[in-house]
């Protein structure tokens, strides 16, 4: 069973809030998310531990790749295929993780049954979100070009272009945020409503198009938020390969030289960050889902239509 002691406010929360929210309805549901997120988790450590083994077996070789171990070859196409199998298995978990803590369901196996079957509705935003970020760039990248073409050669004049269109950067930049908050908020809503994919990007884009700045500053808040919660994680992690990695050169005297990353510390590395990612992604799709939820409490008034259809059917 899960704490319902933290879930989801009726009333319109603050960006810090929101953040905050998701920190405590993870941590007093730490033993359901664990238990949870621990079958693909494992799967990922295995999938990318064949990859590793696959390809650091001499599986390709020369400066031209050329097959050298089939073996390898097959381990980690094999590795890579349960890779994608095992990323859409935990992501569904996120998803059945937030319709739980939103308090859509008080049972998981019931909410991972209801967002599993909307998978192609998951492939489906996964796409639009591809296009919408090409869309975003192509028109950027083509003028850049263009300009570039027409002032070949033109040293002084290219310094200045060079300058303007790295400004003009900054746009498409906040553009692909705005978009990235939108597609995870879409995606969350897959535990909330069985809408089409297009209908869930259109209301998630308009949400964040009606409040770009509150937006973009929750969007920095939890990325801060994530970053000093797996910074102090990955730590050991660092410690480790910088001091293989000292230690390789001291010892073969090759200190000015690269060093190349043996596998075992390929696979540590590996299976490290799919630990870290087994706190750090429950936390941000549910804070993820509270903002969502906090938006249609501030635009379209949801929490209070429940209220009054309930004290209707009373």
């Amino acid at each position: 069973m899960y704490s319902n002691d933290n879930l989801a406010s009726s009333m319109p929360l603050t960006a810090g809030d929101i953040v905050g929210r998701a920190y405590r309805i993870v941590r007093s549901n730490i033993k359901l998310t664990f238990l949870t997120v621990l079958g693909p988790t494992l799967l990922i450590c295995a999938a990318k531990i064949a990859i590793a083994l696959g390809f650091g077996s001499g599986a390709l070789s020369g400066a031209v790749k050329t097959i050298n171990n089939p073996a390898g070859i097959v381990a980690a196409v094999v590795g890579f295929v349960t890779l994608l199998i095992a990323a859409y298995w935990f992501y569904m978990t996120q998803l059945g993780l937030a319709r739980v803590f939103m308090g859509y369901e008080s049972d998981i196996k019931a909410a991972l049954k209801f967002v599993n079957k909307q998978w192609f509705t998951l492939i489906n935003l996964t796409l639009l979100s591809i296009v919408s970020v090409f869309a975003v760039l192509l028109p950027y990248m083509l003028t850049a070009v263009m300009v570039a073409m027409a002032f070949k050669g033109n040293k002084s004049a290219s310094a200045m272009i060079g300058l303007g269109f790295g400004l003009g950067a900054i746009l498409p930049f906040i553009l692909i945020c705005m978009i990235s908050v939108a597609v995870s908020m879409a995606m969350v809503s897959i535990a909330f409503d069985k809408d089409s994919a297009f209908t869930k990007f259109k209301h998630a884009i308009g949400m964040v198009a009606r409040a770009p700045f509150r937006t973009f500053g929750f969007l920095c808040l939890a990325l801060i938020s994530m970053s000093l919660l797996t910074a102090p994680l990955s730590t050991p992690l660092m410690v480790a390969v910088f001091a293989e990695a000292f230690f390789a050169k001291l010892v073969d005297g090759t200190m000015s030289k690269a060093h190349e990353v043996p596998i075992f510390l390929s696979i540590f590395i590996q299976i490290w960050e799919s630990c870290v990612n087994v706190i750090a992604s429950p936390l941000y799709h549910v804070a993820v889902a509270l903002f969502y939820r906090d938006l249609l409490i501030r635009q379209e008034g949801v929490d209070l239509s429940a209220r009054l259809a309930a004290l209707d059917g009373a």
